[in-house]
């Protein structure tokens, strides 16, 4: 748990520190001054998730990409110190009842994130697929050995900046998933404004709603799983647009980074872009008043997000949005064979259930301010929200039980069994008993009767895989388990 915590300072620092540059750059260009303090967290995470993204494509996410964010940080620090202080100060210190909460969240979260690994993807494929990038950056045809590989979730790569194995004697950690768990339950409790005012507020039941989210996910706080931030991310922007809809905001650029953080989210889980429909009416103002520049300069600024992403799909699969083959434009040696494509599009259309507690809640929000008009049930109301939360603690205590082991240590990956084969005078791992790969018995993949139907680049792994001419035999390997 310290050395989670000990990861979370550098993490957390970054991100603040990323997060208020990037900040002060778009208030420049809009000219409009931003004093939200979650909104810095997120944007710094984002700001942190591409250049890992950017530095994948030529090196290794290890020790030189984090000495990268050490020279950022410090030169970040140095400018802006004087508005980092006062801001955090106005924000976390200066009122009691948000620090405790702060804190309390904070120790809960961290308890939750040291415990052991259960999140199945972690072993099918998400916990390799960072060791390649801690080990080698991007490889071009990687999604030819297992073609979950080629799902490519930017959040695996900011996992394999923070997985730090330089700095823990070869333990690569796992934590970030519970630092943005505990960053979103942090804003959807302290930003709540129902409990300080005699109102009820619309956006306050949708807080609630990503509160049960997160906490519906508690046992994959301290997995590789790339549903937390995608989907945790979707919920902050929905909550914030409800939010700017509720004080009657009319103002673009109060949208503007919403909708930037829209095609952030889908470089993180494809399926997010059900979110696009939020930028109609911000699209339809602009184009009414003629806004061309404000237009060219959103969309630039999207369009240079989701860049690094669509360079790594095609590196690493051939195709530009895998695994839509809607877009073919590519001639790759290493492309995965087209026929997989369908098969795999079922796997990464799935959102979890859980999600959609959000706008049921927002829903429930709007009928209560309908139905009941007078002041006196807001009290009855509020309760039951309190009720709500106070439930919500429960998984919170259940899971995170006390354990000697996790106080200073976080639990490992699990330790599953392996089998070792010669590939062209390397060495690759394949599970022995299940599906189920060892994060350290480093190159493994799914099936040793794979090695068959494959076949390097080059020289050695740094060059990538292709796929031999026998490519509807690699197809149904890959799909056997």
């Amino acid at each position: 748990m310290i050395v989670t915590f000990l990861s979370w300072i550098w993490m957390g620092f970054s991100a603040l520190l990323w997060g208020f540059a990037v900040l002060a750059l778009f208030s420049k260009i809009e000219n409009t001054d931003y004093e939200k303090p979650w909104i810095v967290f997120v944007l710094g995470l984002a700001a942190l998730t591409f250049y890992a993204e950017i530095f994948s494509l030529f090196y290794r996410v290890n020790l030189e990409a984090n000495i990268g964010v050490l020279i950022i940080d410090i030169l970040v620090f140095i400018f802006m110190r004087r508005d980092i202080f006062f801001l955090a100060k106005k924000w976390i210190f200066s009122n009691k009842a948000r620090l405790t909460g702060f804190c309390f969240l904070c120790f809960s979260c961290c308890l939750c994130a040291s415990m052991p690994v259960l999140n199945g993807d972690t072993y099918l494929y998400q916990g390799q697929a960072i060791h390649w990038i801690t080990d080698y950056g991007v490889v071009k045809g990687l999604g030819n050995i297992n073609t979950r590989f080629a799902f490519n979730s930017a959040f695996l790569c900011l996992q394999a900046l923070f997985s730090v194995p330089f700095a823990t004697g070869g333990t690569a950690l796992h934590s970030a998933n519970g630092f943005i768990v505990w960053i979103f339950l942090c804003y959807a409790l302290l930003s709540m404004k129902s409990f300080r005012s005699s109102k009820l507020y619309i956006s306050d039941f949708a807080r609630l709603g990503m509160i049960i989210f997160m906490i519906s996910m508690v046992n994959k706080f301290s997995s590789t799983d790339t549903n937390l931030f995608a989907l945790g991310l979707a919920a902050f922007i929905v909550c914030e647009w409800i939010t700017l809809i509720e004080v009657g905001s009319r103002e673009i650029p109060q949208y503007a980074l919403l909708i930037i953080l829209i095609a952030f989210d889908i470089t993180l889980k494809l399926t997010t872009a059900f979110l696009l429909i939020l930028i109609i009416w911000p699209v339809y103002i602009l184009i009414k008043e003629k806004n061309w520049k404000r237009i060219a300069v959103y969309f630039v600024c999207g369009l240079v997000l989701i860049i690094p992403f669509l360079v790594r799909n095609y590196f690493i699969s051939g195709w530009l949005v895998y695994p839509l083959d809607g877009i073919d434009i590519f001639k790759a040696d290493w492309k995965i064979p087209a026929d997989t494509l369908a098969s795999e599009r079922v796997r990464c259309g799935n959102i979890n259930p859980y999600f959609f507690v959000i706008v049921f809640m927002a829903a429930v929000g709007v009928a209560i301010d309908k139905l009941l008009k007078k002041k006196k049930y807001n009290t009855v109301v509020k309760a039951v929200m309190a009720a709500v939360m106070i439930l919500c603690a429960i998984p919170f205590a259940q899971y995170g039980r006390y354990e000697r082991a996790i106080i200073f240590k976080p639990y490992d990956y699990n330790d599953y069994d392996s089998k070792s084969y010669k590939f062209h005078s390397k060495t690759m791992y394949v599970p022995e008993n299940n599906e189920n790969m060892n994060y350290y018995d480093f190159h493994d993949i799914q099936n040793y009767k794979i090695f068959s139907l494959i076949e390097y680049r080059g020289k050695d792994f740094s060059e990538g895989f292709r796929a031999v001419e026998t490519k509807n035999d690699l197809i149904k390997l890959n799909f056997f388990y």
